[in-house]
């Protein structure tokens, strides 16, 4: 049988070829995901709720670490140079990271004010705002405390910024995030409810924490912070201060310490043998206890205190 001649075999090429990439180019364009770089697990969670598969989202802080002290690394500059958005948690909490990192990223899309930048204090209610900026009072945030993502009610608040601030670097996808915005909040809504009658045994039993970052939490489910093991925010502890605050702690009958679990075990546990406490470590971003979602972690910090108040016999 006589072969097909060249000619023939090589009929029409160009045209399927041309035809084959235009689709593998459309479909690469119309499956891209949004790329989402976010300061905390919680924030980031919350994106990945929200967005659902429009987005790709990756977290610079690990959830154990202390916030306020996240190591710059210039892989997450190589990220952020390369992101259609950033969701930080706001107040100044990334100070020590974010600020470089968007220096070294040189990306204009996410600067503070553009587009990509999208901040989850937007609605939140801030609370210990300073009235001075005395360095003396240790570690301030001009803003206010920045640790709202530990009141639930806040994080509702927080989801509302986030999804308005992914509509706004990708107003096709509205639609999506004003469903993924509803079904997240019915779910807080849902919860918040049933941790209201979980942390009921809260309510007016003292507790001192390491760092001042339980007032959200405190006035959410009614727990009175009497103290707090640095001497101020940032400020580490001196002998004379935990002599000062043992006398206190004996004094208001204590028998809880949160250690979050960022910070030195050492002197939570030197101070729960001293004074007969219970130390409860919690976790100040979604993940430090565990489990790795927002709701997850809320649900795994107030297991954690209710146990830790029924095994000290707190009132």
């Amino acid at each position: 049988m006589a072969l097909p001649s060249v000619s023939r075999r090589l009929r029409h090429p160009f045209p399927f070829a041309i035809l084959a990439i235009a689709l593998s180019l459309s479909t690469g364009v119309a499956s891209a995901k949004l790329r989402v770089v976010a300061s905390t697990p919680d924030v980031a969670d919350m994106a990945r709720q929200i967005g659902g598969d429009r987005v790709s989202v990756v977290t610079i802080a690990n959830p154990r670490q202390d916030p306020h002290k996240v190591p710059v690394r210039p892989s997450f500059a190589t990220r952020l140079h390369r992101a259609d958005a950033l969701v930080v948690q706001g107040l100044g909490l990334e100070h020590a990271f974010i600020p470089a990192l968007i220096e070294g990223a040189r990306n204009g899309n996410i600067l503070p004010g553009a587009p990509g930048y999208i901040d989850a204090s937007l609605y939140v209610k801030p609370l210990q705002v300073p009235s001075s900026q005395n360095r003396s009072q240790g570690e301030l945030h001009p803003l206010g405390n920045p640790h709202f993502n530990l009141d639930p009610v806040q994080g509702k608040r927080m989801a509302r910024a986030i999804a308005e601030g992914l509509e706004r670097v990708d107003p096709s996808g509205a639609d999506d995030y004003r469903e993924g915005l509803e079904r997240f909040t019915t779910l807080l809504d849902e919860k918040i409810e049933e941790w209201a009658r979980l942390a009921e045994p809260l309510r007016g039993v003292k507790v001192v924490s390491y760092h001042n970052d339980l007032i959200y939490l405190a006035n959410r489910y009614g727990l009175l912070q009497v103290g707090t093991i640095e001497i101020k925010p940032g400020i580490q502890p001196t002998p004379g201060h935990l002599e000062n605050l043992l006398r206190l702690m004996k004094r208001e009958n204590v028998k809880i310490i949160i250690r979050e679990i960022s910070y030195d075990p050492g002197v939570a546990r030197s101070l729960a043998e001293r004074t007969g406490a219970r130390v409860v470590p919690l976790a100040v971003m979604a993940g430090g206890l565990g489990p790795e979602g927002y709701v997850d972690s809320i649900q795994a910090n107030l297991e954690a205190l209710v146990g830790a108040v029924a095994e000290s016999g707190s009132p």
